[in-house]
């Protein structure tokens, strides 16, 4: 059994993990795993991004039994999907879609203490470094192929600024405070971040300490899943990742007390 993290009793016990599609070495399945995790630490909502197209409600349900209401956007043409999970009922469910980018974003309202949060699950346009590293490391000298591979990063760029100004908008609009993470595909500096950001607080500044990568790759320097919260009703009273290796993302936990 997976030790728990320590923190602090809070109403919001959130965490936010892109999953990788629930698949580890020699694609074995991660799900029960990451559900006693999170059952182990006693978190009460989650955001999951990468979750595989062919997952269903009913399975996230029976695995994560401790949080009964889940919402996910639906594996359309198999893409991934998003996914909120918490003990608490959801409403007022909604996905955002680009053409480049399919399940951006999932937005549902939880009622806590009789006050309702929205909660915002993103999964910002990636650089798709995956797809275009060979190219740099190749030993070839061609300018096309470089020319191509930027011109994908370029384009990825201009993607994920559109999106971010559309849910900057969208996030603008909540009648309530809100939660605001995923994985941005963004570091701290990026025009994205700032933009999603805007009056928002961002747990790790709040509550978090050390370095705090968020991604386990490229000598462990990058912090790009975030949680984000309305600071006029929430406080982050502990930020955490978590020490598992089941993705190439940290899981990130947050206790979030309501005034």
């Amino acid at each position: 059994m997976h030790q728990p993290e320590e923190g602090n009793l809070a109403e919001i016990k959130f965490a936010t993990y892109n999953v990788h599609e629930f698949k580890m070495i020699y694609n074995i399945s991660s799900m029960e795993q990451i559900a006693e995790y999170f059952s182990d630490n006693k978190v009460n909502t989650v955001c999951l991004q990468e979750v595989p197209a062919d997952c269903t409600e009913a399975d996230l349900k029976q695995m994560f039994t401790n949080m009964p209401f889940v919402i996910t956007t639906g594996g359309r043409d198999k893409h991934f999907q998003l996914a909120i999970l918490s003990k608490y009922p959801l409403d007022s469910i909604s996905t955002i879609s680009f053409p480049e980018r399919p399940n951006c974003a999932l937005f549902a309202d939880i009622t806590v203490n009789k006050e309702k949060v929205r909660i915002a699950n993103f999964h910002l346009q990636t650089t798709n470094w995956n797809q275009v590293k060979g190219t740099f490391m190749s030993p070839e000298d061609s300018r096309q192929s470089w020319t191509d591979a930027l011109g994908v990063i370029s384009s990825n760029f201009r993607f994920r600024g559109k999106q971010v100004d559309s849910l900057r908008r969208i996030l603008d609009r909540s009648p309530y405070p809100l939660i605001v993470s995923g994985d941005f595909n963004n570091t701290p500096v990026s025009y994205g971040y700032k933009t999603i950001k805007g009056d928002l607080k961002d747990a790790y500044r709040e509550a978090g300490n050390g370095y705090g990568y968020t991604y386990r790759y490229f000598m462990k320097l990058f912090r790009i899943d975030f949680v984000l919260y309305s600071d006029a009703k929430l406080k982050a009273k502990n930020y955490r990742t978590g020490d598992i290796d089941f993705s190439d993302h940290l899981p990130i936990l947050v206790d979030i007390a309501m005034d």
